[in-house]
Formats: structure tokens, sequence, C-alpha cells
């Protein structure tokens, strides 16, 4: 985005997010916490959605760029990222429909599939569609930055879970099947690992493992990547452009009632999902510099050029 001061909420909000839980994480989580509540369910379930969405149209995207190219390798492999996106939409959004986090109907996978298969086709159809009606020569170029810009965030949340192991506030309180003794001692803080206490857990059932990757939250860190894709829509098409600082707003607030939901249900403290956010609008915050700065640069090359 050429206006940077749209930058500062997606860094201020979850900063002082981080600030506010590293003295009332277990107190918020204490105080927000429902069990059962449908709002949470349909956000568990549907909550993603806008990323698994872009992901799609992204797949989309190089689906029909494939079909234009004349070299038949081009083709293959541009066709191909496109199928192995819609796909990989598919999947996730079809496992969070029947999860145990959702609606708890994991034996009904042909129900959360074809759903999903509907659900990201639109997607798949809108990718076609803004490749079709794009003014944009560089086109794959963006799209390919939209790739890093989703799978950077990702990874770094799932190499952070990993290393931290940080156990659920459901979990504490013993509220998950298996799992009834209350553990609030064993609370830590978002810069503490839970290693030790996964480690006893995991021993007594390894389905316990899920129980213990509360940070980074997951769902807010993908949720907030879809932030990235509604503000370069105007990249695809200039007539966009207008849209692009609403629907950043639009996805900025997107992410925050996720990042509630997931707190709602027990699944995420305060400090799991701003670090989500932070994540994702960190890396959200370096690619359009680098990007921006590269096209200023481009302009006051062909400039100077012109004046030689």
């Amino acid at each position: 985005m050429k206006n940077k001061l749209h930058f500062i909420p997606l860094i201020a909000v979850p900063i002082i997010g981080l600030i506010l839980a590293s003295f009332f994480d277990l107190q918020i989580a204490q105080g927000i916490y429902f069990k059962d509540n449908g709002f949470g369910i349909v956000m568990s379930a549907f909550g993603e959605l806008p990323i698994y969405l872009a992901i799609s149209a992204i797949g989309g995207s190089f689906f029909c760029l494939g079909l234009k190219q004349n070299k038949t390798v081009f083709k293959i492999i541009l066709i191909a990222l496109g199928i192995i996106a819609y796909g990989i939409s598919c999947y996730f959004q079809g496992e969070h429909i029947i999860s145990r986090n959702a609606f708890n109907i994991e034996s009904w996978w042909y129900l959360g599939y074809p759903i999903a298969m509907i659900l990201c086709g639109v997607g798949f159809v809108l990718g076609i569609f803004l490749t079709k009606k794009s003014d944009n020569p560089n086109l794959l170029k963006t799209l390919i930055i939209l790739c890093f810009a989703i799978l950077i965030p990702v990874l770094i949340t799932f190499v952070l879970k990993d290393i931290m192991l940080r156990p659920r506030f459901r979990f504490l309180i013993g509220d998950i099947p298996g799992q009834s003794n209350n553990l609030l001692n064993d609370f830590c803080s978002w810069w503490e690992r839970g290693n030790e206490v996964e480690s006893y857990w995991i021993n007594v059932n390894e389905e316990f493992k899920e129980e213990f990757a509360s940070f980074p939250s997951g769902h807010t860190n993908s949720t907030a990547c879809s932030v990235i894709f509604l503000s370069y829509l105007g990249q695809f098409n200039s007539k966009f452009k207008k849209y692009q600082v609403p629907l950043f707003y639009v996805g900025f607030l997107w992410t925050i009632i996720m990042g509630f939901s997931r707190m709602t249900v027990g699944a995420h403290f305060l400090s799991d999902v701003c670090m989500g956010m932070l994540i994702s609008f960190l890396v959200f915050l370096c690619i359009d510099f680098i990007f921006y700065k590269n096209k200023k640069e481009n302009v006051v090359t062909k400039e100077a050029s012109t004046n030689d």
C-alpha cells in the first residue's frame, strides 16, 4: 500500500495486546471462556475461509495463466500449481469443518470435504476471473509474492508452536475429553516454554499433543494472511485499487474477530492470537515495503534513462 499510515494499527494492536497479556493473560482467558460457544465453534469451522478462498483464487490465477502459456513445460507447471493450491485449500477447510475444534464430526469426512470443494471452488473461479480481467503485465510475479507472503508466516507459526509447546487454556482447566485435572498452576506466560508439562502428558495420552500448540494461534495467523491478499487485489487490476483500503480494514477486522473467537473456546490466550497477528502483519509489511520500494526504484531508473 502506498499510504504506510495504514500499517500502524496492524502493528500497534497486536503489540498492545501482547503487553496487556503479559500481565493478565490467564485472567482474560478465564473471563471470556465459554465452553460449547456456538460463535466460537462456527468460527473454528469457517473463520479461516477467507484465506482458503485466497489460496484457491491464487490457484485459479496460476491455472488461467498456465492455459495461456505456449511452452508446454510452463503450461504444465502453472496448471499443476493451480490444482495443488485448490487441493490444499479444500483439504484444510474440509478438516476444519469436521474437526473436534469445530463441529466434532470427524467420522463425517464425506460431508466436510464436498462443502469445502464448493466453497473453495468459488475462490478458484474468482482467481480465473481476476486473471482474465488483469491489466498487470507482471501478474505471475505478484502471485509468487503472495505465495511467499502466505507461506512464510504459516511456517514461522508452526516452528514456534513446536518450540514453545504452550498448553491451551481448555487443557489447563481439564475441559477436554480424557483430561479432567485442574492444571492452572502449570500456566506459563507467552515467553515461557511448556515442554515439561507436555512431556508428562504426552506419555499419558498421545492425543494430548494437540493441546500443546497454543502459542502462537495458527487460526489467527492464517486469517491475518487474508489481509495481504485483499490488499493486493489492486495488483490484479488497477480498477480495484480504489477498494484497497476498505478491503484492508475488512480483513483486519475479521482477523480480530477470529482471534477473539479462538479465545472464547479456550483454544488460545490473548498473547497467542496477538503473536499470530503480529507474525503475519510483519511479513506483510516487509514484503509490501520491498515491492513498492522496487517499484519506485524502477520509476527512477526509467526517468534517468529517458533523461540520458
